[in-house]
């Protein structure tokens, strides 16, 4: 599920982490509504 950014320039924000099959780690955000 999405976690909610807390700090920094994309706080208020949500991000989430998943892994592809080839091991690599994913980060997709989502800005704050500005």
């Amino acid at each position: 599920p999405p976690v909610d950014i807390n700090d920094g320039p994309n706080k208020g924000g949500l991000v989430v982490y998943m892994e592809d099959p080839d091991g690599n780690t994913l980060e997709l955000i989502q800005p704050p509504r500005r």
